[in-house]
């Protein structure tokens, strides 16, 4: 069973361009350069909680970047496109979606030197996009400590301390129920509404997965039917994560000044978080 959320990928295409959005939202935006070659160029909004935010931007001449599993969201334009969680027993938790027949890549170990010395090791598997069901997440273990890889940062303008849910669009929540019920240990999802069609809610401790079946003629539809099942809004706490309920205050941030990112701010201080990134 995972523990919490470790990330949620944001394709960018210029990097330093996205810093100053993702800033002028309110947003620390940390850089952790790590050595040898990459296929993009990368910074972390990192919260309290130990989860993050990454934006992405590949370098779209280099000839491997073409082959990486996100490569086919980039061209689609920016925006929200892969998630990972954490768990602490990979081996354990690969063995049971064997035993459901669940698709994923294989037990990895691996990691990197940040260029200020310390080495950061974790453990990874994909049971979504490039393995399985495009709905499920990627999955990480750390091996050495979490604030090596993830570091740490000041508190964010807006208040937002922890991702407190993912939504992903698809066609056929039916088919991601095995994956999301093993992963989360909810067996009896519930439904909500969505501005933009029906979600069915995935719950785990005070986070959660919902899968959003789009209406026709939303935004969320044509962008389902463009690139298929992919992360699609990404909710933030703001102040304690167990004020993020569904009749928490909630304060959705303009896509459109954040690279087509939809976020939105829960809590009680949502309010008074993005008033603080228009201050």
């Amino acid at each position: 069973m995972i523990t919490t959320f470790d990330h949620v990928i944001v394709l960018v295409r210029d990097i330093e361009t996205a810093v100053r959005s993702f800033e002028d939202a309110g947003f620390q935006v940390t850089r952790r350069d790590d050595e040898g070659a990459h296929i993009a160029e990368h910074r972390l909004v990192c919260f309290a909680d130990g989860s993050y935010l990454e934006l992405y931007a590949f370098h779209r001449d280099d000839p491997e970047a073409a082959k990486h599993r996100w490569f086919k969201y980039d061209e689609a334009g920016e925006g929200l496109a892969d998630y990972s969680v954490t768990t602490t027993d990979l081996r354990g938790l690969l063995a049971q979606a064997g035993d459901r027949g669940l698709p994923h890549t294989p037990f990895a170990e691996g990691g990197k030197r940040r260029a200020d010395g310390p080495e950061w090791t974790l453990r990874m598997s994909a049971l979504g996009i490039g393995a399985g069901r495009p709905e499920l997440p990627f999955v990480l273990e750390d091996v050495t400590p979490r604030e090596i890889r993830v570091p740490r940062t000041d508190p964010h303008r807006n208040g937002a301390t922890a991702i407190a849910a993912v939504t992903i669009l698809t066609d056929d929540p039916d088919a991601a129920a095995s994956g999301l019920a093993l992963l989360t240990g909810c067996d009896t999802p519930r439904r909500e509404s969505h501005p933009e069609g029906q979600s069915t809610v995935y719950s785990f401790g005070e986070r959660s997965i919902a899968l959003l079946e789009p209406r026709e003629g939303t935004e969320a539809a044509a962008r389902l039917a463009a690139v298929g099942p992919v992360v699609h809004e990404v909710t933030l706490a703001v102040g304690a994560l167990d004020a993020t309920t569904p009749s928490a205050h909630t304060t959705a941030l303009d896509p459109a000044q954040i690279h087509g990112v939809r976020l939105v701010l829960a809590g009680a201080a949502g309010a008074a978080g993005a008033a603080a990134t228009r201050s």
